[in-house]
């Protein structure tokens, strides 16, 4: 496979490393000393396909391919760990839902994430078996037309700022 970028995907770089400069850098020291974040970044982050751009365009992506989406990971990595990974941590919720969801829940939930105009949470990790999604405790036992979570999590990704989220747990039905 070739890893050299094309003249659209240098020029895609150069665009993206200046965007950072003028728009991510001046937030950079403040929302670290805060311990907050700009997420009025993503709405403009979304417009370069940082939000879900590897979808499908059916499900509000751009169908970005992987060494563009990497070198556009690798842009945000450089100039702001911190944004690269709150990116990360919004991606695979979406990459979850337009995999696993309802048409109903991709209207509800995937389309205003793509869009950059809300935020995600993913609750993964447990005190006894870390971050490891085949050993999860937690449970979500079926009541009626809905589930029932139980269990603890820890360090639960955007846990603070999340306007709704994943959270991995075992499916338990009493019948």
């Amino acid at each position: 496979m070739n890893f050299d970028l094309n003249s659209e995907q240098i020029e895609l770089r150069d665009q993206l490393r200046r965007f950072m400069q003028r728009e991510v850098t001046p937030l950079i020291d403040v929302s670290e000393a805060s311990r907050t974040f700009p997420f009025e970044l993503f709405p403009k982050l979304a417009e370069f396909g940082y939000m879900g751009g590897t979808l499908a365009e059916s499900d509000g992506g751009l169908g970005i391919d992987y060494v563009t989406w990497s070198m556009m990971f690798e842009q945000l990595g450089y100039h702001w760990l911190s944004l690269r990974t709150m990116l990360n941590c919004t991606n695979v919720p979406m990459l979850m839902l337009a995999s696993h969801g309802t048409p109903a829940q991709k209207e509800k939930y995937l389309k205003p994430l793509t869009q950059g105009k809300r935020s995600v949470f993913t609750a993964i990790t447990e005190p006894n078996v870390g971050s490891n999604p085949a050993a999860v405790q937690a449970r979500a036992e079926l009541k009626g037309d809905h589930y029932v979570l139980s269990g603890r999590k820890l360090w639960i990704s955007n846990g603070l700022w999340g306007d709704f989220g994943i959270v991995v747990a075992r499916t338990y039905s009493p019948d």
